[in-house]
């Protein structure tokens, strides 16, 4: 499976726990971000992909992107909307960020395929196929360049994720449930439910990705005793820490999880070599 093709080619991390960069890290979704996960020592960097007019895949979280953020003066409604720009448009576009203090310039964004021939050598990819973005397109060129055993299929539909293990046994599916254990009520990913309601949500749906063959969930709310029902049901868990503060990551490696996706590759890094190294 991917946690041993990754122990296998690159003896990082120690133990073998998936560490994934959210959205590659920081700056999100550019390539300086892969390079810097690489240098950290990652299992994975998770991508966004997105279609453009021509039917190329770039890397971007958001369907559109204010225009302001590569040109100045535009007003702050306009957007650059992905799927209606050319990729040559989008080729030529520039930008800089901030963050934490330190300045980041002449960005890109990113196309897919260039960054697989660049990068999938040295790390695996966690790909987030947005909802609109054709699954057989990125399918395809995973064909092309045999790299189906170097990659996540992340997806939060589940036919996606069928037909991924449809395309290839090899395939390694995530399935990002953050509303599992939760309702809907309170705010943008809601309260935990009750324990009992809570084993419920965890075992339907490990039962569902064990009826496709198995993989990993994405989840916000995690207990020892969750855990263990997806792992008798062979299903990996990963909590998504990217939300909380960088050093709960270690809450999770003691439950012995599976995996962990956060923001900074160096703090889940840190984690796992203070708990295991």
């Amino acid at each position: 499976g991917m946690a041993e093709n990754a122990q296998a080619e690159k003896a990082t991390p120690v133990k073998s726990i998936i560490l994934v960069a959210h959205r590659g890290g920081k700056p999100d979704n550019t390539e300086e971000a892969i390079k810097h996960a690489i240098e950290v020592g990652v299992t994975a960097v998770e991508m966004d992909l997105r279609l453009t007019a021509d039917r190329k895949l770039v890397l971007s979280h958001d369907p559109s992107l204010p225009r302001r953020k590569f040109f100045p003066n535009a007003s702050p409604e306009e957007r650059i909307v992905i799927a209606k720009t050319s990729s040559d448009e989008l080729s030529s576009l520039r930008y800089s960020e901030e963050i934490d203090g330190t300045k980041f310039t002449d960005l890109r964004i990113p196309f897919f395929e260039d960054m697989m021939l660049k990068y999938l050598p040295l790390v695996n990819f966690d790909l987030h196929i947005a909802d609109e973005t054709p699954p057989d397109l990125v399918f395809g060129l995973l064909d092309k360049h045999n790299a189906w055993s170097r990659v996540i299929i992340h997806s939060g539909d589940l036919e996606t994720l069928k037909k991924a293990r449809n395309a290839s046994p090899q395939a390694s599916l995530l399935w990002p449930l953050g509303m599992l254990g939760r309702s809907q009520e309170a705010g943008k990913y809601g309260v935990p439910l009750p324990l009992e309601e809570q084993k419920k949500d965890f075992e339907c749906a490990a039962e569902k990705l064990a009826a496709i063959g198995g993989g990993i969930i994405c989840v916000k709310v995690l207990s020892p005793e969750l855990l263990d029902l997806c792992h008798k049901r062979g299903i990996l868990v990963m909590p998504s820490v990217y939300e909380v503060e960088d050093g709960a990551a270690e809450e999770w490696l003691i439950l012995n999880v599976d995996a962990v996706l956060g923001n900074s590759p160096e703090n889940m890094r840190q984690g796992v070599e203070r708990l295991f190294g």
